[in-house]
């Protein structure tokens, strides 16, 4: 029988919900598939969790970084040069999956040879368990909002209109995809170079050439704690920086077609968490920034007079406000 299905599980420092995860795999109702472990030089007890599964029968390989590798991408590329399944889930070592995942997703390819990515929705859970929503109630804002059911589309369909402002795949362990696209795809390595925004690009690109499938049901649960890099001041001009790159890829690779509404939300949310003051543009990460935010955002230098602007006020006011009671008690005494 063809192996169908490689499960790769990058892992680094979620010891604490690594065995469910692994469970979560196992135990899933379709069984033609192989586990690929991948461990980034974890420096907690991930190696004693993976090593307990070694003699199972459905790993096929167990691998351990020397040194980090600094991009969660760069084990995805790893891990999908040893897989020999025809598609590859990418399991994040602190999610974990209903049962039923693998075999609906497989359902999906069975009956579309046209399909590159079939994915579910996800219920979005804490470090405890609980769940905090679906990840689909996010899509609410958009004027044609796809996802409030179960849909098929054609791939480029959803970059031009959807894809190319806003990442519509929330993670990668909601997703099932082709492993023949992603190895063919012309950002393979260059998403060895990103932190952020990598998973964005490789869905981009896999629909370039192949259709899509979403799945209402919330058959994946998707960790959202405060040990993410999302949270972390010290990266955010990193991701900003990705953010833009990510956007002049995908202006230069398609039509836009999508609401423009909405793509001016997303340029103002991108450009709001940036924030520069005009002294920031004398060092070189702000003038890159600039740089790529200007070919997909033609407000932009707007934006910063008008910020700039508003600071300036803001400080006369401020000036004006400490220096007026001063001045009346100077006048008093006089």
């Amino acid at each position: 029988m063809t192996l169908a299905v490689s499960i790769i599980i990058p892992n680094y420092n979620h010891a604490k919900f690594l065995q469910q995860r692994i469970e979560s795999v196992l135990s899933q109702t379709y069984q033609n598939f192989e586990v690929i472990i991948l461990d980034d030089y974890s420096t907690d007890n991930s190696r004693e969790i993976i090593e307990s599964y070694r003699e199972h029968e459905k790993i096929a390989h167990i691998v351990y970084n020397t040194e980090n590798s600094g991009s969660t991408f760069k084990q995805w590329n790893k891990g999908v040069e040893l897989a020999k399944g025809i598609y590859i889930w990418i399991a994040e070592s602190d999610d974990y999956a209903n049962v039923r995942f693998l075999s609906l997703c497989l359902k999906k390819f069975d009956k579309n040879p046209k399909l590159g990515i079939v994915y579910t929705d996800s219920y979005e859970v804490n470090d405890e368990n609980l769940i905090a929503g679906r990840w689909s109630r996010w899509q609410e804002r958009l004027t044609q909002n796809l996802w409030t059911k179960s849909f098929s589309e054609i791939g480029n369909q959803i970059n031009s209109h959807y894809n190319y402002i806003a990442n519509v795949i929330p993670n990668a362990s909601c997703t099932v995809f082709k492993k023949g696209l992603y190895l063919d795809s012309i950002f393979k390595n260059h998403v060895e170079t990103l932190k952020y925004t990598g998973d964005w690009i490789t869905w981009f690109s896999i629909l370039m050439d192949a259709d899509l499938c979403y799945c209402h049901l919330p058959l994946n649960y998707f960790r959202f704690h405060t040990n993410t890099t999302r949270y972390r001041a010290d990266l955010r001009l990193s991701n900003i920086a990705e953010q833009y790159d990510a956007l002049r890829i995908f202006k230069n690779s398609c039509i836009t077609n999508g609401d423009k509404k909405i793509e001016k939300e997303r340029f103002n949310e991108i450009f709001s968490i940036w924030n520069p003051k005009l002294r920031d543009l004398f060092f070189v990460q702000h003038r890159s920034i600039l740089k790529q935010g200007l070919i997909v955002d033609k407000l932009l230098v707007i934006k910063l007079f008008q910020t700039s602007l508003k600071r300036l006020l803001h400080s006369i006011v401020s000036l004006i406000k400490v220096s007026y009671p001063f001045a009346l008690l100077k006048r008093n005494k006089i």
